[in-house]
């Protein structure tokens, strides 16, 4: 007959279920079991039962494991809890996970599997069919394996293997592991564990996805506009991303057309290229890093205010910046400002501002006719002899406190080139051009202000 046997917690006990659909009910237990219906055990370290003859087991409300018998359709009710339920291997089983955030794992398998939420069923290597209910999450094999989600928020994991994930329509999480995988996110707002590999192709679909590289052992660039994240051999085929988490090594930062984009640039060193149109959120991570922003890429004059945390490109599109203490202005005229930290602020070619802020900056104008305020501070002005670097302008500089350097010329000789002009300031001449000292006389420029 169908035979019903309640466990004990003390375990040590002998079962055979005899002929007929007999059941074991560990809903009592006040611990977790594990089920090996195939080598007869029941049970968790000093509470382990031997059995057979059982095809139903109803588990405990805590987190129980179940491996089915072969050659026997078995059915597991996991209860409350966070069961894990493995792939059998002859088909007709059925895994109910009742309560709980519960697995289907593939770990034990020779071969790739399909596991599909949606359609309630998991298919072994041999092509032997399972039925699931309320299992929410999977792992699959060491090969090539497909994982379809359904509405619940479901975490796939691809394990070893070129797999394809297919989320589905919560909001899922979905990790290829190591392999050539395929990710697609469906809808609701999806998140992509990158593994260190490459070769993944990723589409987050609708939806605000996110893609997490901060588990990576080398930094990546992110280019959204073109499709690819990684670094040489680690590159990876992406669409349909807004949300990127970085790695704590250096990264680079381009954002997409037409997208609002996030990017948070965790530890490293990492640059952000200042994006065409507007409503970008950058995060260069808290810390001793030394984040940049970079207008290299823009067409015209930028904008970038750390004061302000933004940046606004040549069409006056807007960004918002924070934890970013650095800027590359573009090859046009733009105005970069500093805040409290310690900024490096380079302007380029063009006739650039550079405005310092309270910390100890550093600021370049480059080529072009630049005018620099360090504000407060003990702040560096760097230039170059070059031809083209123009006549540039301090508007604050501080004899005491301050420093200037002119890369390829002797200090004597910058002392001596000192001369006031119309309106009484000092110019300090180079073989690149000039350097207006604005309330300095030409009397006070001595070799202690160079570096």
């Amino acid at each position: 007959g169908g035979d019903l046997f309640y466990l004990s917690s003390d375990g040590g006990d002998t079962i055979n279920g005899g002929s007929g659909s007999d059941a074991i009910d560990a809903s009592g237990l006040t611990h977790g079991v594990t089920v090996h219906l195939w080598n007869r055990v029941f049970g968790t370290g000093g509470y382990d039962n031997d059995i057979t003859g059982i095809e139903i087991v109803y588990g405990t409300a805590s987190g129980d494991v179940f491996w089915s018998a072969n050659n026997i359709n078995d059915t597991f009710y996991g209860g409350d809890g966070s069961d894990t339920f493995y792939i059998g291997n002859n088909g007709g089983d059925y895994r109910d996970g009742e309560g709980g955030a519960d697995w289907i794992t593939a770990a034990n398998r020779n071969g790739g599997v399909n596991i599909n939420f949606s359609a309630n069923k998991s298919t072994n290597e041999d092509g032997d069919e399972d039925t699931l209910h309320n299992i929410e999450h999977a792992i699959g094999s060491g090969f090539n394996d497909t994982i379809t989600g359904d509405l619940n928020n479901n975490q796939l994991y691809g394990g070893a293997g070129d797999d394809q994930l297919l989320g589905g329509g919560g909001d899922d999480t979905l990790d290829g592991g190591g392999g050539s995988d395929t990710l697609t996110g469906g809808g609701g707002g999806d998140l992509f564990y990158l593994s260190s590999d490459g070769g993944d192709t990723i589409n987050g679909g609708s939806g605000s996805d996110a893609i997490d590289a901060s588990g990576l052992t080398h930094g990546v660039t992110v280019h959204l506009w073109n499709r690819v994240f990684g670094t040489g051999g680690y590159d990876n085929d992406i669409t349909g991303i807004e949300i990127v988490y970085g790695t704590d090594f250096d990264d680079v930062f381009w954002s997409a057309i037409n997208i609002n984009d996030t990017f948070y640039g965790g530890e490293g060193s990492d640059t952000f290229y200042v994006g065409s149109n507007g409503g970008d959120y950058r995060d260069g991570g808290a810390g001793d890093d030394n984040d940049w922003i970079t207008a290299a890429n823009r067409n015209g004059g930028v904008n970038i205010n750390f004061s302000a945390n933004k940046s606004t490109n040549e069409d006056g599109d807007e960004d918002t910046l924070h934890n970013i203490e650095h800027a590359i202005g573009s090859g046009f005229n733009d105005t970069i400002t500093g805040d409290l930290n310690n900024n490096q602020l380079y302007g380029g070619a063009g006739d650039d501002q550079l405005l310092g802020g309270n910390g100890a900056d550093t600021l370049d104008g480059g080529s072009g006719n630049d005018t620099m305020t360090g504000g407060a501070g003990l702040d560096s002005f760097v230039f170059d002899n070059a031809a083209g670097e123009g006549d540039d302008v301090i508007v604050d500089f501080n004899t005491t406190d301050d420093t200037i350097s002119v890369s390829g010329e002797l200090i004597a000789d910058l002392v001596a080139s000192a001369a006031n002009d119309g309106n009484g300031d000092a110019v300090i001449t180079h073989a690149g051009g000039a350097i207006t000292l604005l309330g300095v006389d030409a009397s006070q420029v001595i070799g202690s202000m160079f570096v």
